[in-house]
Order: C-alpha cells, then sequence, then structure tokens
C-alpha cells in the first residue's frame, strides 16, 4: 500500500482512539462472525434466522463481506509493522553506510 508518514501517523491515531476499539472494530469483528454463522447454513436455514437481512444471500456475497471485514480489522496494524519494519531497515541502511565512511 505504501503508505507515507503523514498517514502513518493518522491511522496509529485513529487505531488508539475509543471510537476505533469501541465501535468501529467491535462491529467489522462482529459483521464477520454473523457471515461467517451465515455461510455455514444452508440457503434455507439461512433464510430463516436471516430474512430480510444482508446475511439472507449467496455464499459468494458471504465470503466478500468475510475477506473485507478481516481485512478491514487486521490491514491497519499491518501496514503500521510494515512501515516501522522499513522505518528500521532504513535506518539500519543509514548506519551501515555512515559507518563505511569513517
Amino acid at each position: 500500500m505504501a503508505l507515507n508518514e503523514e498517514q502513518i501517523q493518522k491511522i496509529r491515531h485513529t487505531l488508539s482512539t475509543s471510537g476505533w476499539n469501541d465501535v468501529m472494530r467491535p462491529a467489522l469483528e462482529n459483521r464477520g462472525r454473523q457471515a461467517v454463522k451465515a455461510l455455514t447454513m444452508t440457503r434455507s436455514e439461512r433464510g430463516v434466522d436471516y430474512k430480510g437481512t444482508d446475511f439472507d444471500t449467496d455464499d459468494d456475497v458471504l465470503r466478500a463481506v468475510i475477506r473485507d471485514c478481516t481485512w478491514m480489522v487486521g490491514c491497519w496494524n499491518n501496514e503500521i509493522a510494515v512501515a516501522e519494519h522499513n522505518r528500521t531497515l532504513d535506518e539500519l541502511d543509514r548506519q551501515l553506510a555512515s559507518g563505511e565512511n569513517r
């Protein structure tokens, strides 16, 4: 995804808020769990339990919901970890380069 430092800081801030931790993340996790539960049911069972909801749909749509929810919950922490890893590598490269010039 290649985020810049400003974007990384904004994501860090978002992930530290109660809006993310108390509202958004639990809602995404719950939506993913509900989609998994619906996916384990037959189409006729789904019609009974999920009639009129987002989960009364095709298996492919449920799989997409599961993928999207999983991605949203996990991707942002991963992006921060990648950015920190890359920053560490860049710093080590700078130190190595400055050590070779001595």
